[in-house]
């Protein structure tokens, strides 16, 4: 059974639906226990990802709740221009973060959203944008290529397929050119609090992990799954206990459970099976837990989190909200349904 008795923080959730989604990520937060949540947004505009609906829903969860809240807010790619890289996307982060957002999130580094865009992750695009990050010492959240047997016919599961996450028919790059493009992102601008998102999709490689956080001191990875890494980790506990231990201050704890009602008791499980198997060494997905010390948990769970990111989430400047919310509306002008949701979240802000 787990024992540990300290701070969780699940730093890596998402809002799909949007408002729909509030009332079950509440209700999971209070399942699980975990003290904070840290919304991840979607971009907007990019495949069926993120939309104006569930980047706002954030900012009000936000509200609901402040100290339980922290949010990574993302870029808008229905905005003209923004996909042909004419858009200086700091300017949409410096929008995003003077309202209130803690930091920010792209999963433009996953193949589909990164052949929507068409922008590599080091374009020049972004270069304006990064560097603000790196200057305000702003937390970003990135999304980098998926688990190697998507881009295989015969090893990509069905999930995978069915949610059109199957990369393998050349209409994205490889995995390795993805990470190239990271790459590219860290050599121009090494002093980026970068946090890779689900292990850097690298649990089949751990000297390969080792190299990346050894060359790269500024950057943690967390482990949000992806189950895949977690089968990859307990089938080596003794190997993959020794670097939970030795990199205790650069792994981040996320379960990337959702809001979406359908989904909670699943959320609920799977909060429950990551803790088991980073507290027991009980028999655990494709092995054994890894039974860590609590120092380390400490971190993994919650103080590396807020080292980066901050002890408490940052307050929200309603004005500044509320011209997102403005500009959303704008955006939406020609979609009434949209808008009225986006109105609704307006009221809700404001009451």
């Amino acid at each position: 059974m787990s024992s540990f008795q300290g701070t969780i923080i699940d730093s890596h959730v998402h809002l799909f639906n949007g408002l729909a989604d509030l009332e079950t990520l509440d209700c999971l937060q209070a399942r699980s226990g975990a003290a904070a949540l840290g919304i991840a947004s979607l971009p907007i505009g990019c495949m069926h990802y993120g939309t104006h609906e569930t980047h706002l829903s954030g900012f009000l969860r936000k509200k609901q709740r402040p100290s339980e809240t922290y949010l990574f807010a993302a870029l808008d790619y229905s905005v003209p221009g923004a996909k042909e890289g004419k858009l200086d996307f700091s300017k949409q982060a410096v929008a995003q973060l003077e309202a209130g957002a803690d930091g920010i999130k792209m999963l433009e580094g996953k193949p589909g959203p990164r052949r929507d865009t068409g922008l590599p992750l080091d374009a020049k695009a972004y270069h304006s944008f990064y560097d603000y990050l790196q200057e305000y010492r702003i937390p970003l959240l990135l999304h980098v290529a998926d688990p190697a047997e998507f881009w295989d016919p015969d090893k990509a599961s069905d999930f995978a397929k069915e949610n059109g996450w199957f990369w393998g028919d050349g209409s994205c790059l490889s995995k390795e050119a993805l990470y190239a493009e990271a790459e590219g992102v860290l050599q121009k601008f090494p002093e980026l609090k970068l946090t890779f998102a689900h292990f850097f999709f690298l649990s089949g490689e751990i000297d390969r992990a080792k190299a990346l956080l050894d060359r790269w001191p500024n950057i943690c990875i967390d482990i949000t799954p992806g189950f895949e890494m977690y089968h990859d980790f307990s089938r080596e506990p003794a190997k993959w206990r020794e670097f939970f231990t030795s990199y205790a201050s650069r792994i981040i704890f996320g379960t990337d459970n959702c809001g979406s009602p359908e989904k909670l008791e699943e959320g609920v499980n799977a909060y429950a099976s990551l803790r088991k198997f980073l507290e027991t060494d009980e028999p655990s997905f494709s092995g054994r837990g890894l039974a860590l010390d609590d120092k380390t948990l400490s971190l993994i769970y919650a103080k590396n989190f807020q080292n980066r990111v901050g002890e408490t989430p940052s307050p929200l400047k309603m004005d500044k909200v509320l011209a997102l919310c403005d500009a959303a509306l704008n955006s939406l002008r020609k979609e009434p349904e949209k808008q009225t949701r986006i109105e609704k979240i307006r009221k809700l802000l404001q009451s």
